[in-house]
């Protein structure tokens, strides 16, 4: 499902490291499922919601 966008996903992945950046996983609204290389490089997944996504970028800001 993510394989069009595999390598654009990897490569901001990668830049957020470099840049000591959180990565946070978002699942898309409606979907279960999110690239393995997001889940595996998320420090938090959360829901696709104002709230949780806000909340999420409070408890992760540096």
């Amino acid at each position: 499902m993510y394989a069009a966008h595999s390598d654009w996903i990897q490569y901001e992945i990668e830049i957020a490291r470099e840049m000591g950046k959180p990565i946070l996983g978002i699942k898309p609204w409606g979907n279960q499922m999110i690239p393995v290389a997001v889940s595996s490089a998320a420090r938090e997944i959360v829901g696709w919601n104002t709230n949780s996504i806000v909340e999420a970028i409070r408890r992760n800001a540096i």
